[in-house]
């Protein structure tokens, strides 16, 4: 069947307009993305900022919150809970420490079975938690602009040569061969954009400092 002129015209029309759409489209996403490299290059370490910042405006546990700040608590084996914070603006270089990177390991990458994280998996990583810490703290995932995932390990189970899935929901694809893991490993997702190395980029920061309970409510409210 012939086509008429008319039709070929709008045709073409409608892959000049798609092919225009797709190239702004492409072109807003890399300089949004080219700030934001800008904007992580030049980003201070969370106890850096604590030069400029007073000493009043740290609460009991060296935290000075922002909004937007999240508190969360892991339990690992024996009877012991560990509060995180993530993404505060700032923490207090007397009470907390930078976690030793000898201590963070990466797993790989995967993701529930959803469609979007077969498109773009996350970042895993392995975390121990030595028994003197009394608390962890997270900075945001910078190129991704969001937030860390932190939970507890419950099960492991190997599926094949390279593969595992933890807690019956996360899927890894292996690097390397799987580490033994103990009662005070947690699981970090780190986001899908590999710039956002845990432990080097997006910043882990530990304490064995007493933790003191009734300020830690102040984590979900601005500062």
């Amino acid at each position: 069947m012939k086509i008429n002129r008319v039709a070929w015209v709008l045709i073409v029309l409608g892959l000049i307009s798609i092919s225009f759409l797709i190239f702004f489209q492409i072109n807003s996403f890399q300089s949004k993305d080219a700030k934001r490299v800008k904007f992580c290059k030049g980003a201070k370490a969370l106890t850096a900022r604590s030069e400029v910042i007073a000493v009043d405006k740290y609460d009991a546990n060296g935290v000075k919150y922002r909004g937007g700040t999240l508190f969360r608590e892991i339990s690992l084996k024996p009877d012991r809970t560990i509060p995180v914070i993530i993404f505060p603006q700032s923490l207090s270089a007397k009470v907390w420490l930078k976690f030793p990177q000898s201590s963070i390991y990466y797993l790989g990458r995967g993701g529930d079975k959803s469609w979007q994280e077969w498109l773009s998996s996350d970042h895993f990583y392995l975390l121990e938690v030595p028994p003197q810490v009394t608390g962890l703290a997270f900075g945001r995932l910078c190129y991704r602009n969001g937030d860390v995932g932190v939970k507890t390990i419950k099960n492991v189970e190997k599926i094949s040569a390279n593969k595992i899935v933890i807690n019956d929901e996360i899927y890894l694809s292996l690097t390397s061969p799987l580490p033994k893991i103990n009662s005070s490993h947690i699981i970090v997702n780190a986001g899908s954009d590999r710039r956002d190395t845990l432990g080097l980029k997006t910043e882990v920061y530990f304490t064995a400092e007493k933790f003191v309970p009734h300020s830690l409510q102040q984590a979900t409210s601005p500062h």
